[in-house]
């Protein structure tokens, strides 16, 4: 998303439109994300999806690694939750700028969060499976498109992650969203 412009973005939406009406694809697009929403760089690149009339069926926001991007007092759970109200308010208003009228429950359901696990690097805070539970909490009462984690690799070693008590922890959270 950081390594070309929008002439680029644009083509590469065309070719995605191109193949989409051939073959009825369905079309998900994997993006990061601060809790603040979206920033230019995706933006860009969703109103050229959007703009080019590609059916995008779900959106993944990469709810993790957010840095300094944290209010005080909030963790990565609840600066997760803050990002995907803001993808839904943003997402509602891209759609608007192209003359469509997305609901806010069509909008839950075009996103997608995928949330870190675990220890990621001394750059960022241990995402927790407390942290987990009140993204699947959001995302069920809000009937989100999909919820994962990033990664189950590192779920299954305790060795090499102090972030991570029981093999397969995080997966007992996000089950009880297909539940």
């Amino acid at each position: 998303e950081s390594n070309q412009d929008q002439s680029q973005n644009i083509i590469n939406a065309q070719a995605i439109k191109e193949v989409q009406d051939a073959t009825n694809i369905e079309l998900t697009l994997t993006i990061p994300i601060m809790p603040d929403g979206w920033h230019d760089k995706q933006l860009k690149i969703l109103h050229a999806y959007i703009g080019q009339d590609v059916n995008v069926k779900l959106i993944n926001c990469m709810t993790m690694c957010y840095g300094g991007g944290l209010l005080d007092g909030e963790d990565y759970g609840t600066a997760s939750v803050r990002a995907m109200e803001n993808a839904k308010d943003q997402l509602i208003t891209l759609y608007k700028d192209y003359n469509r009228n997305l609901s806010t429950d069509e909008a839950y359901l075009m996103l997608g969060s995928t949330v870190d696990i675990g220890y990621e690097s001394y750059l960022y805070p241990t995402f927790t499976t407390n942290m987990t539970k009140t993204v699947v909490d959001h995302a069920i009462e809000n009937n989100y498109g999909m919820v994962s984690y990033w990664s189950i690799n590192r779920d299954a070693k305790l060795e090499t992650n102090s972030g991570i008590n029981n093999k397969f922890e995080f997966i007992k959270e996000l089950k009880r969203f297909t539940s």
